[in-house]
């Protein structure tokens, strides 16, 4: 969601500016961002155990932590969320033979770099408890591997995070 307020017009002025004119003493009447973007990007780690960069393709992720629910008020321009914390958010899973993603949300592979990256607009919020972020790697063993160190972002409206 964008949303701008004080852009006024009537019958004599019918042209509205959605510009920022606080330098001149005016309002600030712009388009602003209403929503947070968390981008999760995981790759191996000989120091974690990993050398394959091909077991994260066809990974199954889980990601825990987040509230989906939630509102966007049209005249105060307010994102907000409502209801409970989901803890089994089915990123991406691969089932098949071979396996191919069934991807949930905007995820991309750069076999190049060996770069799974997760692209993710959700509702401004800030985070009670960690993220649980859990790969299950396409390398035969069907191991669930926990995320190392503690992901928590206040993810704050207008704001990207990575």
């Amino acid at each position: 969601y964008i949303h701008a307020t004080g852009a006024k017009a009537d019958k004599d002025s019918p042209t509205v500016s959605f510009t920022d004119n606080t330098a001149a003493g005016g309002s600030d009447c712009s388009f602003k961002h209403k929503m947070a973007r968390l981008i999760l990007k995981v790759q191996v780690s000989n120091i974690d155990g990993f050398d394959d960069a091909a077991v994260l393709e066809f990974a199954d992720y889980k990601l825990g932590g987040l509230v989906h629910e939630g509102m966007f008020d049209v005249k105060t321009g307010t994102a907000a969320t409502a209801g409970s914390v989901v803890s089994d958010w089915m990123l991406r899973q691969c089932t098949g033979a071979p396996k191919t993603a069934t991807d949930k949300c905007v995820a991309s592979f750069d076999a190049a770099t060996g770069v799974m990256t997760f692209t993710m607009i959700l509702l401004p919020q800030t985070l009670a408890n960690a993220l649980a972020l859990e790969i299950s790697p396409d390398d035969g063993e069907y191991q669930s591997y926990s995320n190392k160190d503690m992901i928590k972002p206040a993810l704050e409206a207008g704001y990207s995070y990575t």
